[in-house]
């Protein structure tokens, strides 16, 4: 089914949720929203399109199925979703979002670039180091060797930096 007439720049989707970035800056999302993925402020499933807020927005990266990350032009990143337990939203608390919240403040952080997997995430900041938080039992994060515990704030794993990796 054809989504609107609108030009669009990026598609995003995560389990139940989908995400589409207009020319225009405007995000809209849709899907099943138990947990707040929608991003508008309630946990009421959406069929069709709704746009979030008056901001304008530059991407979006959906995980699997519980957070979603969105960069504004201005380089911030915000979060919102139902797996805030886990410390995977990244604004320093377990709680859950169900509208969009700015990460990386707590370290005065801003990502260039986001990557989602199912309850942690990672992102590359503006000086090259990549930073992770979220879910961490099986070392997912990779801060060392002795740490499984779950972060909910950004940390910087190890010396990696910008020439270690790619996108």
């Amino acid at each position: 089914v054809q989504v609107g007439t609108s030009s669009w720049t990026q598609v995003n989707g995560g389990y139940y949720d989908s995400y589409a970035l207009r020319t225009d800056g405007r995000m809209f999302a849709w899907g099943y929203n138990n947990t707040g993925l929608v991003g508008d402020g309630t946990t009421i499933s959406k069929s069709s399109p709704i746009q979030l807020g008056t901001s304008s927005w530059s991407s979006v990266y959906a995980n699997v199925s519980t957070s979603v990350y969105a960069t504004q032009p201005n380089g911030t990143v915000w979060a919102w979703g139902g797996q805030g337990a886990n410390g995977n939203l990244n604004d320093g608390t377990t709680i859950n979002r169900s509208s969009p919240v700015q990460i990386g403040t707590l370290n005065n952080t801003s990502f260039t670039q986001i990557a989602a997997h199912y309850y942690n995430a990672a992102g590359i900041d503006t000086v090259g180091r990549v930073w992770a938080w979220g879910y961490n039992s099986n070392y997912n994060l990779g801060l060392s060797p002795a740490a499984t515990a779950n972060s909910s704030s950004p940390a910087v794993v190890g010396t990696l930096s910008l020439g270690d990796v790619t996108k």
